[in-house]
């Protein structure tokens, strides 16, 4: 037989969460420790009033002490309350930084959304490095003085490369492909106008740069860019968007390479905007025409 759910009367609590237990045993011993110099036990009395404080504490504390562990060490997630914080984990407490693999490592599983990570020893670098002596800086490209460029050339160590096996890899779906936005700017010679135009990249999940990973090997430097295509473009009058693939001919090492990117879409053109010069401006895009 099913027993019907229903709230007692006379609630049964711990000693040390019963705030009137707790009340009448400290004036109890009140009583028997201070009777002959404390007489008035009313409640406007300042004695009365701290032993009233102190109950309540303890039935806080005997509330709390009936929690797991876990739960007095820490609360769950970050604590809204500054003047109740939960206990500092250890990488916020600990002054070390990380200094293996392994430490590294764990950083990086703490994340949400990583499951797991593995770091490894860079054999060489991606893409050239140079020293800028003048502001002691690392700069992608050979400075303008009369130094030799490849004196400047440096290699630095204690890169790694790392691997990422996220926890719901949606990466390969069209929703959560990375978009890579730039700004261009096409000039009219016909009209001796600029206008500025929005291009929006998507780059291409794990699986299809692994089926072409010497493509994307290759493709490290955009000063190796010989040309830019458009192809299989389509107008959308209402969007003023054009929509369709760019085929980058790129050149590493005197080897002449292709790269094609699909479903590139630019903002803001009209029907008869010139692919030409749409190519040649493309072809000309520097570092610092890419948003990120």
């Amino acid at each position: 037989m099913k027993v019907p759910l229903a709230i007692p009367k006379e609630r049964k609590l711990n000693e040390s969460e019963d705030y009137g237990f707790l009340r009448e045993r400290g004036l109890a011993l009140i009583e028997r420790l201070a009777s002959d110099i404390w007489t008035d036990y009313n409640v406007h009395d300042p004695g009365i009033t701290l032993l009233e404080a102190l109950c309540y504490a303890i039935t806080d504390l005997g509330h709390r002490t009936g929690f797991e562990v876990k739960d007095i060490l820490a609360t769950e997630g970050a604590s809204s309350s500054k003047a109740e914080p939960p206990i500092f984990t250890a990488r916020e407490i600990l002054t070390n930084n990380p200094w293996t693999t392994t430490d590294w490592r764990k950083l990086l599983v703490d994340i949400d959304g990583i499951r797991n990570a593995w770091l490894f020893v860079a054999d060489c670098q991606e893409v050239d490095f140079y020293a800028e002596c003048k502001s002691s800086e690392l700069k992608y490209f050979a400075p303008d003085h009369k130094i030799k460029p490849e004196k400047l050339n440096i290699d630095p160590q204690g890169n790694s490369r790392v691997l990422i096996d996220f926890i719901n890899d949606t990466s390969n779906t069209e929703t959560e492909r990375i978009i890579l936005p730039l700004q261009l700017e096409v000039f009219d010679n016909i009209n001796n106008i600029t206008t500025a135009y929005r291009v929006e990249v998507p780059l291409p999940g794990w699986a299809e740069v692994e089926n072409r990973r010497n493509s994307f090997l290759n493709f490290i430097n955009l000063d190796t860019i010989l040309s830019i295509s458009l192809l299989n473009v389509n107008f959308d009058n209402t969007a003023a968007i054009w929509q369709g693939d760019i085929l980058i001919n790129f050149n590493t090492q005197g080897n002449n390479h292709q790269i094609r990117f699909s479903e590139v879409v630019i903002e803001g053109v009209t029907e008869t905007a010139v692919r030409d010069e749409l190519e040649v401006a493309l072809t000309t895009v520097n570092s610092d025409n890419i948003i990120l």
